[in-house]
């Protein structure tokens, strides 16, 4: 709409200068006349006759209000310009606030959906111990009182999501798969260092103090033109003509002149009214300039001070974030031992949910915020690159302004050319060549617009990867389950194969970041290479943790990858299936980690210190039906090779212990893991600690 007003201002501005250029002007007649002389004594004659005239005229002075109006037309399409810039600027800043909320509400209702699965857990668990009659019913009422309170907030997430996604497709035209979008990373090398840099930036760049400025000027230069029509105008003109009637004579008549013309308006009550309201007009553009100025001025400093406020905001979410994690976890360990009633999980539970969807909200508040520092200052669409290479140069040129497109009628009803009219196409804004359905919505994905899921069988699809084939051109989908169908591992050890070392794990790791951290990652290998299953299950096992090793060290979040194992797969095969999904109640009860952070192993030895504990811990995993993993982790030596090597060995010594104990390899697998990130809250003097971690597994998943 901006850019067509100025169009149609600067055609206007065009249209002004032809003030200064000479105007020729054709007047031709033909009819029927009724002609009486009486001086003569003949009385009358009627005839028919046609005359024509060419009359030219030139301006030569009219005391400044050509000059005047052409100025004032220059600075009109200078602000509509500007106009369009700044409308621009709010559109582009609009889109991206409506992409980072898609992305926000996406991971809330993901850290919704981990709740609800949590309050299923418990849910089951305290079932379970009600019916063998360790618990009274109130403590089953009041978990489902949280359950319901947990799957409304799902419900509320769900529909902010969907709200988000319907937003970003309004302002796009054409729907945008989530499962493609990424959080944007803005380098703040972008932002000013300074709030006066900011506002120093603003006077000059801001799109809207430039369009105010010209509108000013225009309001200016037309009261000029107004005052001036009081001096008159004077010009050369100059006239043809040529007169003949329908009859039997050959004789015409003709004329020819060539003039000064001065006119002066001698006396028009209403002049001096319209210089006085055009007057009152420059006035009033000034004081819409001051309130514009200041609107502005305010908005950066909110701005600024948001921008600010908010990076220490998330620095002391991330700490709260961490202490209720930790507590969370330690009230978990403690409930399973009976130190912990219900409500003290609920609560630290509900306590942990409320800062990881502070936490999410900051972080993206801040982002948002940083575009609107870039809006502010007018220099958004520069710095993202985004503003029309046109519009730039007409900038930076400023003599040389053409229109931004041939505004020709009729009007095209088929905005995008996809051969959906405008009036019935739900997405008027898709990519060239894309295919679409009669309602104009990409035939690769439903009309839903909630996940990009390709339309085809109920049957779940399988993204099958050859040992030829490349991840680039078949990459992984969100839900769909990718299958390496080749050996990944080296037979008889977790080793990758040189064709998924070399061949797929650039692109694996490229895809892999390109998914929310919220989005999770499950992993799942199938071994079939020995005679015993127990032997393919804990071979499977390893080789699934050693992927997720390589991943971690790639920078995924070690909070969104989950290993499983089994041995479906042919006869001396095996086969590594990979999934990115949201839809965590599938996975509900498959998956329970808890943490120890108790030092089992006395310091840097490989000698169980702490023999209490660690059979509490026993204790526990004996009553649990399915496998269990367990895994050690340490930082007690400053060489990472070391800590290896020292969790090697306590893998074996732990492994021994067990089986004193009564528990085999076939019920629990131990996994030596070496260095992990340090508690960043930690003082220097008390790191170099160590962590057992350990997995409960639902029975069947196998």
């Amino acid at each position: 709409e901006k850019q067509k007003a100025y169009n149609a201002a600067l055609a206007e501005q065009k249209d002004a200068r032809s003030g200064y250029l000479p105007k020729v002007i054709f007047t031709g007649d033909i009819g029927y006349k009724h002609y009486r002389d009486s001086g003569t004594g003949y009385e009358s004659e009627n005839d028919g006759f046609y005359d024509a005239r060419v009359t030219v005229s030139q301006l030569l002075y009219d005391w400044d209000k050509t000059s005047s109006f052409v100025a004032a037309r220059k600075n009109h399409m200078l602000a509509a310009l500007y106009a369009y810039i700044n409308e621009a600027s709010q559109v582009s800043f609009d889109t991206i606030v409506a992409y980072l909320n898609v992305l926000k509400y996406q991971e809330l209702r993901e850290l919704a959906m981990q709740n609800v699965v949590t309050h299923e857990n418990l849910l089951e668990n305290i079932r379970m111990q009600v019916e063998r009659g360790k618990k009274g019913r109130s403590e089953l009422e009041r978990i489902n009182g949280r359950m319901a309170s947990a799957q409304s907030r799902l419900l509320l997430s769900r529909n902010d999501y969907k709200k988000a996604v319907y937003t970003l497709h309004k302002l796009l035209g054409r729907f945008t798969p989530v499962n493609e979008m990424t959080m944007p990373q803005l380098d703040t090398g972008e932002l000013p260092g300074s709030l006066r840099e900011a506002l120093d930036l603003q006077v000059r760049f801001n799109p809207q103090l430039r369009e105010i400025f010209y509108s000013t000027a225009r309001k200016r230069y037309e009261y000029q033109s107004k005052k001036s029509e009081h001096l008159g105008r004077l010009s050369l003109e100059g006239s043809a003509n040529i007169e003949n009637e329908f009859d039997d004579s050959d004789q015409y008549e003709t004329d020819a002149r060539i003039a000064l013309r001065y006119r002066l308006p001698l006396f028009d009550s209403g002049l001096s009214h319209q210089v006085r309201a055009a007057s009152s007009q420059v006035h009033r553009q000034q004081q819409e300039g001051y309130r514009l100025r200041r609107t502005l001025l305010h908005d950066i400093q909110l701005t600024w001070a948001a921008h600010k406020m908010l990076e220490e905001q998330i620095a002391v979410l991330k700490k709260n974030l961490y202490f209720t994690r930790r507590s969370l976890e330690s009230y978990k360990e403690e409930f399973v031992l009976g130190r912990r009633s219900l409500i003290n999980i609920l609560d630290a539970q509900n306590e942990h949910q409320h800062v990881n969807e502070q936490l999410v909200d900051a972080i993206y508040s801040r982002e948002m915020e940083k575009y609107r520092i870039l809006l502010a200052e007018g220099v958004l669409l520069s710095k993202l690159g985004l503003l029309n290479p046109l519009a730039q140069r007409m900038i930076n040129e400023d003599d040389n302004y053409v229109p931004f497109s041939n505004d020709d009628l009729p009007l095209n009803h088929d905005f995008d050319q996809d051969g959906v009219a405008d009036d019935r196409d739900v997405s008027v804004n898709n990519l060239k060549d894309t295919r679409v359905n009669e309602l104009g919505i990409d035939q690769g994905y439903d009309s839903s617009y909630i996940f990009a899921t390709v339309v085809g069988n109920a049957k779940e699809a399988e993204n099958v990867i050859g040992r030829k084939d490349s991840l680039a051109k078949k990459p992984m989908r969100l839900n769909t389950t990718t299958v390496f169908d080749f050996n990944a591992f080296l037979p008889g050890g977790a080793a990758l194969t040189d064709t998924m070392s070399q061949k797929m794990m650039k692109q694996l790791v490229k895809q892999a970041r390109s998914y929310s951290v919220q989005t999770p990652l499950y992993i799942r290998v199938s071994t079939n290479e020995y005679d015993d299953a127990n032997e393919n299950y804990n071979l499977s096992i390893q080789r699934a943790y050693t992927l997720k090793r390589i991943l971690l060290h790639h920078k995924l979040d070690d909070k969104g990858v989950f290993v499983f194992a089994d041995t479906n797969a042919p006869k001396g095969r095996n086969i590594l299936r990979m999934k990115f999904t949201d839809k965590l109640a599938e996975y509900r009860n498959q998956y329970q980690t808890y943490s120890v952070t108790d030092q089992i192993f006395a310091r840097r030895a490989n000698r169980i210190a702490n023999v209490q504990k660690l059979d509490e811990i026993i204790a526990g995993i004996s009553q649990h039906p399915g496998k269990v993993d367990i895994i050690l982790y340490s930082n007690e030596h400053s060489s990472k090779e070391a800590n290896r090597q020292l969790d090697l060995k306590r893998s074996f010594l732990l492994a021994d212990y067990l089986a004193g104990k009564g528990i085999g390899a076939d019920k629990v697998t131990v996994f030596s893991w070496g260095s992990f990130a340090e508690d960043p809250l930690e003082p220097v003097s008390r790191q170099g600690r160590q962590l057992l971690q350990y997995v409960l597994r639902k029975p069947d998943n196998r």
